[in-house]
């Protein structure tokens, strides 16, 4: 877990990847564009009891994981937070994957490849700033 005290906004973001290149680079972005904390799951465990414990104003979770993958992961999440914005940021992100991920309750599914900044943008939009 990592904090930005500098910042007054307050808001959290959970960012639930097994990649920790991907978590650091999602946490780095999350920090810099005014996220006071960003709590890093390496999976779908860790991230569900992430989730019982704070209140994320945002979850980002990856597809592809050991254990848990992000429909499943997800499936728990929204249990837990109904109101909370997922995105699942996955190298799948094309097809019948949108299709899944909206019926176990995921707001967006968005590509790796997709810059940090453009995903940024589109939390902004969900959150509705």
């Amino acid at each position: 877990m990592k904090a930005n005290p500098g910042r007054s906004s307050g808001r959290t973001v959970l960012v639930i990847d097994d990649n920790p290149s991907i978590r650091k680079l999602l946490m780095h972005a999350f920090l810099s564009k005014g996220f006071a904390t960003c709590i890093e799951a390496d999976s779908g465990k860790e991230g569900i009891e992430h989730a019982q414990q704070i209140t994320p104003d945002v979850i980002i979770l990856d597809f592809a994981m050991p254990g848990m993958n992000g429909l499943q992961a997800a499936v728990e999440l929204r249990k837990l937070r109904p109101t909370t914005p997922i995105i699942l940021f996955t190298l799948y992100g094309e097809g019948p994957i949108n299709a899944e991920a909206s019926k176990v309750g995921i707001n967006l599914v968005v590509p790796k490849t997709m810059p940090p900044t453009m995903l940024l943008d589109k939390v902004e939009e969900l959150m509705g700033n």
